[in-house]
């Protein structure tokens, strides 16, 4: 992902989105709290929207201990906890998002005798 300068005000923004629980996660709030206007919050998170995917994939792997423990204590439930079933849905959500899925598998077979040629998407390199 892009790794750019941010100045201190998109830093505050940053902040406040992730970590003021007076925003709650409102790009909007935390953009108004950060000294921005209402009009500035589209193109504000069009700009930094690198920058809040990869926070955010890094909330994900901070919590990922949490969700594993989740998945285990769901493993020993006997049914009595209400809504366990939503809750390991978040969980299997949240280690799938990080990668810790089930892994799946393909099998493709051909009886034509043209070749088969499987290109892998284009993915951006880190810089």
């Amino acid at each position: 992902m892009n790794n750019r300068d941010l100045t201190s005000q998109q830093e505050l923004f940053l902040e406040y989105l992730f970590n003021d629980p007076e925003c709650g996660d409102d790009t909007m709030k935390a953009c108004e709290k950060a000294g921005y206007g209402r009009h500035a919050h589209a193109k504000l998170v069009r700009s930094l929207r690198d920058e809040i995917i990869k926070r955010a994939e890094e909330e994900l792997a901070r919590n990922a201990p949490k969700a594993v423990k989740g998945l285990l204590s769901a493993m020993n439930e006997d049914g009595s906890v209400p809504r366990g079933d939503v809750r390991l849905k978040a969980v299997e959500s949240i280690l799938d998002r990080i990668g810790l899925a089930k892994k799946q598998q393909m099998e493709v077979s051909s009886s034509d005798a043209t070749p088969i040629f499987f290109i892998p998407s284009k993915m951006e390199e880190d810089k």
